[in-house]
């Protein structure tokens, strides 16, 4: 088996691609769809690049994470939460399968009518190629990171299930909903934010100051609060209504972070990300170094975007070197450890049950659930 990884150039052998444009250029477009330069990723990549802490994934091995003892076991997703051992305050996590992105079938008949019919196959190949690689940087990363945002794992569909106060902090992933958090808040902030949730709603069906506000203060109650900015991801139309609001000028505000402009509202640096929904706003501590967890194979060419052929290869000069090949996602997880380090505000009101103000409703929540269900249909086949 050849694998043909698109980390680095400096990783393949040049005589693999060097004898053709065409094959140059199909290993030229997954370097670029695997890139981590900045000027090539979505604002929501760069913005929480600081915040992710990368670590290899290894069979059987535990990996030690504050409140959270993590360790791997092969296997998919057949469920929307992890085995959880209480007694043994872990997370048995299974491995994402990764994705296929599209198999090349070039049969004999179709080589002889490329060459008949004057088609380049290789320079088909490159531009589908590039295409899969777009849709892999600009749409499948960012769209798996705003999922563990939303839910605590880039592979989840739901939302952590709301507490009671009785469960401990590392009962799942992703941000607190209700269960005990005196392992992080400061004490002096028990009488309001004890055991709260942090999917929230307004307190009057709009997005106001005072939501802004409880929002921030509900993450700098926590010992863990890094004493950084507090950053908001929002849509262009919630954060124009804000400026609108409150009379600021639009997009014209001296603040910038990782080079995008951001509205600053009652000291939150408001920021636009794409796919973000009118309905929701994400508070997020912006100097949480450990915030998500991105785990990853421990082989680098087993990583990201990558061409899989079982031929032995060793040069790409014709469509016969590319028939079966297999462009491949290869597993990777975003988790988000630290529970208290963000917000998740919906603009429609919050309950107003006895110990559960201000809490984002049933509906409101089934409702960003659907949102991650769209973001995930923008770059995985679905039904439905």
């Amino acid at each position: 088996m050849v694998l043909i990884a698109g980390n680095s150039i400096y990783d393949l052998p040049k005589e693999l691609y060097s004898s053709n444009k065409d094959a140059e250029a199909i290993v030229m477009h997954l370097i670029t769809g695997n890139s981590k330069a900045p000027e090539l990723q979505k604002p929501i990549v760069n913005i929480l690049s600081g915040n992710i802490r990368e670590i290899v994934r290894i069979e059987g091995a535990r990996i030690p994470v504050e409140n959270h003892n993590l360790y791997f076991t092969k296997g998919t997703y057949s469920t929307d939460v992890p085995e959880f051992g209480k007694k043994l305050q872990e997370f048995k996590l299974k491995t994402s399968e990764g994705y296929n992105a599209t198999v090349f079938k070039h049969e004999v008949e179709d080589i002889m009518d490329a060459e008949n019919n004057g088609i380049n196959l290789l320079e088909q190949d490159a531009k589908t190629v590039q295409g899969y690689s777009q849709v892999y940087l600009k749409r499948f990363t960012p769209g798996k990171l705003l999922q563990a945002i939303y839910t605590g794992h880039s592979d989840y569909g739901k939302l952590p299930v709301e507490g009671t106060g009785a469960e401990p902090y590392s009962t799942s992933f992703g941000f607190l909903r209700g269960e005990d958090n005196s392992i992080v808040l400061n004490p002096l902030e028990k009488d309001k934010w004890g055991n709260t949730s942090h999917y929230r709603g307004t307190k009057s069906g709009n997005f106001a100051v005072a939501d802004i506000l409880d929002s921030a203060d509900l993450i700098k109650a926590y010992n863990t609060y890094s004493g950084d900015d507090i950053i908001a991801l929002a849509s262009s139309r919630t954060i124009y209504h804000l400026g609108d609001l409150y009379n600021y000028p639009k997009y014209k505000d001296d603040h910038l972070i990782d080079g995008t402009p951001v509205l600053n509202v009652a000291g939150v640096k408001f920021i636009e990300i794409a796919n973000m929904s009118d309905d929701f706003i994400v508070f997020l501590d912006s100097g949480r170094r450990d915030m998500i967890l991105k785990c990853v194979n421990k082989a680098t060419n087993q990583r990201g975007l990558s061409l899989v052929t079982e031929k032995d290869l060793k040069a790409i000069t014709s469509p016969a070197d590319t028939n079966g090949m297999k462009l491949r996602i290869h597993p990777m997880e975003y988790l988000v450890l630290a529970r208290e380090s963000g917000v998740i505000l919906s603009k429609a009101q919050g309950q107003n049950t006895s110990g559960k103000e201000g809490w984002m409703t049933t509906t409101e929540a089934t409702k960003l659930e659907k949102l991650v269900e769209r973001i995930a249909k923008t770059y995985e086949n679905i039904a439905g």
